[in-house]
């Protein structure tokens, strides 16, 4: 296996092995497009034709690209986003505790939905500042991922977004605490824009999920550096980064209704976090230590996802610290992150 690991890391393997994943993807589409038609073949008799195909397909595509190591760097450049892109600078007076190193906060993008508020009253109205997910090492924020999640937010929720492009575990200059570094280079950002503290809702989806906690968590130890936002919302947090690996994942009674497997989680894991740390601490397993915040926090889990079980428990311990205010909804037959998702799959 190590041998075939290292043949699919280098050229001309990977290339080769790229191709044989666009053909077994072909091979599922169609195989599967006829496997389903049947209700009580789906991994869930609820789910449509579309939900049960598109789940399919997800799981298989995260299977290759884990197989073939397949990560994208992040780009400073505006792009499609144009003006609704901005960079922010760290202000390196805010960074204490394990924040302070050994990683350099850097500068940082993020996108704007549905526009960058203008001077003046806008800053006065609410804003989601927001955390995608991608298991610490995939995804941007930038509009073509996101829009239709932005939307969630902009349209019910808050007057405006921000979605934030904090750096990815795949570059070896960047682990943990680089993300929660950029965590609070971005909520700095939208305080020093004259956006009240109160208007500010914190929000993140799976693995940005973790790091949204790890802001609020934050912000309640090193006490005086920046205020406590409004409130809180977690899409299908990962929570417990301690069980997310094969073992905890590929055996949970879930594992068919979600794309989600325990090699992709482990892969993203293991970049993020250094060898050197603990797992089971509280900035990657948040579930095992449950701490007092005035903000309240609302949270979201798929009844059919892998993760359902450790976002319940970590509702329920968080409830249990005097003064909390947790809420929870549980969606049933949603598979991980419909957040992110839900459009895609129907």
């Amino acid at each position: 296996m190590a041998v075939f690991s290292g043949f699919r890391a280098r050229q001309p393997g990977k290339t080769l092995w790229l191709l044989v994943a666009i053909v077994h993807l072909a091979f599922v589409l169609l195989s599967f497009s006829i496997y389903y038609l049947p209700i009580f073949t789906r991994s869930n008799a609820q789910w449509s034709y579309r939900n049960s195909l598109t789940n399919k397909l997800i799981k298989v595509a995260l299977r290759h690209i884990t197989y073939l190591k397949l990560l994208l760097p992040l780009s400073m450049e505006p792009g499609a986003e144009k003006e609704f892109f901005v960079l922010i600078t760290p202000n390196k007076k805010i960074y204490k505790g394990d924040l302070a190193g050994p990683v350099i906060p850097g500068v940082i993008g993020a996108t704007w939905y549905p526009q960058k508020p203008r001077e003046g009253k806008e800053f006065q109205k609410t804003a989601a500042l927001h955390f995608h997910g991608g298991s610490f090492i995939f995804g941007s924020g930038r509009q073509a991922e996101c829009a239709k999640a932005a939307a969630l937010l902009t349209d019910s929720i808050v007057d405006s977004a921000i979605f934030v492009q904090y750096r990815l575990a795949g570059d070896p200059a960047c682990p943990f605490p680089a993300a929660i570094q950029d965590a609070v280079t971005a909520y700095s950002y939208l305080i020093d824009l004259g956006i009240p503290a109160s208007q500010i809702i914190i929000s993140g989806d799976s693995a940005g999920g973790n790091i949204a906690v790890a802001l609020l968590r934050y912000i309640s130890l090193e006490k005086g550096i920046l205020p406590s936002p409004g409130g809180c919302a977690l899409w299908s947090p990962s929570i417990d980064l301690a069980t997310q690996n094969p073992n905890g994942i590929d055996l949970h009674r879930n594992f068919k209704t979600d794309y989600l497997s325990g090699s992709t989680l482990a892969w993203g894991i293991g970049l993020y976090i250094p060898k050197s740390m603990d797992l089971m601490g509280p900035w990657f397993s948040p579930l095992r230590h449950p701490f007092a915040t005035k903000v309240p926090i609302w949270m979201m889990t798929g009844v059919a996802e892998v993760l359902t079980d450790t976002i319940v428990e970590f509702a329920s311990r968080m409830k249990d610290i005097a003064g909390n205010r947790i809420g929870l909804y549980e969606v049933q037959n949603a598979p991980h992150d419909i957040f992110l998702v839900g459009d895609l799959m129907g």
